[in-house]
């Protein structure tokens, strides 16, 4: 809209510097903003509709993603039945699985003398 007006005020201006009649200016000008109107439309939609394919892209992309996830886990939760499956049949017991969250112990922590320290200082 904006453009439309700027295009129809420069028109305006050149037609009448040229020296037509105020109905051709006019005419001119109307034509001028009509012309600018539809092409910033045509440009709006289609800036739109490329914003919204691009979502469905990215929505698309995410389902897909998470069907892969879940077809990882489950296929990760099918071996870990069949090798439990195994140990069985063997008569082994199975083996747990380590956590998420795999614990390193120091060796040369000693609680013992911690808290030794710790009450000999509260006393202090």
């Amino acid at each position: 809209f904006i453009f439309g007006c700027l295009a129809a005020i420069i028109a305006g201006i050149i037609s009448y510097a040229t020296g037509a009649e105020n109905q051709t200016i006019y005419m001119r000008m109307a034509i001028m903003m009509l012309v600018f109107f539809l092409i910033g439309s045509y440009i709006k939609n289609t800036v739109l509709a490329i914003e919204k394919e691009l979502l469905n892209k990215k929505i698309e992309q995410e389902r897909l993603e998470e069907q892969q996830l879940r077809k990882q886990m489950e296929e990760q939760k099918a071996a870990a039945a069949e090798l439990k499956q195994q140990y069985i049949q063997q008569g082994q017991p199975p083996v747990k699985q380590a956590s998420a969250l795999d614990l390193i112990s120091d060796e040369d922590f000693k609680p013992l003398i911690m808290s030794k320290a710790v009450s000999s200082k509260v006393r202090e």
